[in-house]
């Protein structure tokens, strides 16, 4: 099965990737960033999602876009991951999300793929 995904770009050190949403709202900036975790090992990273805000020149992990893309967003998120394990095989990702209620809705969307 072959996944619609974005096109993303990843950093030289390829610990930030950036990609655009395009919906109804417009092309809106998503930013995926992995965290070295200090005192877990040198393979593990904590897993940093959300739009870009331009005005801090920040990830912004709390923006709700509702761009009505979610799966090819999701879909995006999951290339990237792949990607970043071919550079990185041994490493353990983390993802936290910020409220319970994301961190449900996350987990029925990769239920659903």
């Amino acid at each position: 099965m072959e996944w619609e995904i974005y096109e993303f770009k990843k950093t030289r050190d390829g610990l930030r990737y950036s990609f655009y949403s395009e919906g109804p709202r417009g092309r809106i900036g998503k930013v995926i960033a992995f965290q070295w975790m200090r005192g877990l090992g040198s393979g593990t990273f904590n897993l940093a999602f959300g739009d870009f805000n331009e005005d801090t020149d920040q990830l912004d992990d709390r923006s709700v876009s509702n761009n009505h893309d979610r799966l090819k967003v999701l879909h995006t998120v999951a290339a990237v991951v792949v990607d970043f394990l071919r550079d990185h095989p041994r490493s353990i990702i983390l993802i936290k999300p910020f409220t319970i209620a994301r961190a449900r809705l996350y987990q029925m969307m990769i239920s659903s793929i």
